[in-house]
């Protein structure tokens, strides 16, 4: 949750300085892009205080594509959160 929170806060107050585009491919005219991570440009571009204590619970597989992250963690984390509120409402 706190890469999220280091992903948010850069966006806000670092100008998405943390992220980078890599070519993946093109489709007749279009180019394809993977949205990249990168750890350097958070600790050393986004003005952000103590950028580090964002990165502790996640690992550079994790951080590398962002995307990939925040969808995971919606399918696991969120959905488990949500199915226990609505357990916890249908008790009550």
């Amino acid at each position: 949750m706190s890469f999220l929170r280091g992903l948010r806060t850069d966006f806000q107050h670092g100008g998405f300085s943390c992220l980078a585009f890599e070519k993946a491919g093109e489709l007749g005219d279009f180019g394809g892009y993977h949205i990249i991570f990168n750890r350097d440009a958070l600790m050393n571009d986004s003005g952000l205080h103590d950028p580090d204590r964002f990165l502790r619970h996640t690992n550079e597989r994790e951080q590398w594509q962002p995307l990939c992250f925040v969808g995971s963690f919606h399918q696991t984390n969120l959905q488990q959160f949500y199915e226990d509120v609505e357990a916890w409402f249908q008790e009550g």
